[in-house]
């Protein structure tokens, strides 16, 4: 379980660094506001594994991960915004996969196992959120925004 805690920090500590930088590389203000919206999603997850992880006495170092973010957000700073969606999505799909079993191994402890969903749902708010915005669709950032607001009053 803690491997898999260890990976989820891992991802959203890219996924902060990443969307950050590419929400600063966009000139359209509008894709720039939801990508800043994303990494407030990433900054909060990760804030609650750190807590997570800390408690149960371990850290972790991302260096490994700061040349693959690097590296992608040069890869996609000047991507259309319709492939970076598409690129989004795909990277959520593969994370909610990763994290498929950390509900499952966190069911004795109701802390964690509040997290492993939260994991999870966040994931799955990027997805919903790429699949609206591709559409066009008003409030792409609806399911993002829900999970916010829910984990505010918690």
């Amino acid at each position: 379980m803690n491997a898999l805690l260890e990976r989820a920090w891992l991802g959203e500590w890219y996924g902060v660094q990443v969307y950050g930088a590419l929400a600063e590389a966009r000139e359209d203000r509008g894709e720039r506001e939801m990508l800043r919206e994303l990494t407030a999603l990433e900054s909060f997850v990760l804030g609650e594994i750190t807590v997570a992880l800390a408690a149960l006495g371990d850290e972790v170092d991302p260096v490994n991960v700061a040349y693959e973010a690097e590296a992608d957000i040069a890869s996609h700073s000047h991507d259309e915004w319709h492939d970076l969606l598409g690129w989004i999505r795909a990277d959520a799909e593969v994370a909610l996969n990763d994290y498929a079993l950390l509900p499952e191994l966190t069911t004795n402890d109701p802390d964690l196992a509040h997290l492993a969903d939260l994991v999870c749902a966040h994931e799955r708010a990027l997805i919903s959120f790429t699949e609206r915005a591709q559409t066009g669709e008003e409030d792409a950032l609806s399911d993002v925004r829900a999970l916010m607001q829910s984990s505010e009053g918690e």
